[in-house]
């Protein structure tokens, strides 16, 4: 084998394929895409799989999947979209905890339940203080205006 093997050859000898997707073998990244180092540049595997397969990825477009498998780089598995495209997949495909735009209690910085949101909606309602009502739940009394405006927790 030679010593020097050219980048678009070395990428396939990661890649593991079989008859539904071609699974990386590679390296990831935190966020569980694979990485790939070519051209002193480090690549997201799938988008150095699009390049590979159909040229240069247009300024501002993502390379979605359509298998929804992180670890797929097959080409025709592979689809370019804008980033608004690409969070509407997400959401469709039901990995909006990725899009960061999780609703209540699948928000992984929320404090309430929603049994708490009906709560404070209740104690509000009957004249209870948005003070009273936010030291008691251990939130900031502008959250407790919030959830009573129904600017936040509007699904509830």
């Amino acid at each position: 084998m030679p010593r020097w093997i050219p980048h678009n050859q070395r990428f396939w000898l990661k890649v593991r394929k079989g008859n539904g997707c071609w699974e990386w073998t590679g390296c990831f990244s935190d966020t569980g895409y694979g990485t790939f180092y070519a051209n002193g540049k480090v690549y997201s595997s799938h988008r150095y799989s699009w390049e590979q397969a159909s040229g240069i990825i247009p300024r501002g477009l993502c390379v979605l999947h359509k298998c929804d498998n992180r670890a797929c780089v097959r080409p025709d598995h592979l689809f370019l979209g804008s980033r608004r495209e690409n969070s509407h997949d997400m959401f469709a495909k039901g990995r909006q905890r990725n899009l960061g735009i999780c609703k209540g209690e699948q928000h992984g910085n929320s404090k309430l339940s929603s049994e708490d949101v009906m709560r404070i909606r209740s104690e509000a309602a009957s004249g209870r203080t948005n003070r009273s009502i936010a030291a008691e739940f251990g939130i900031n009394e502008s959250t407790v205006g919030y959830i009573v405006k129904r600017r936040t927790w509007r699904h509830i």
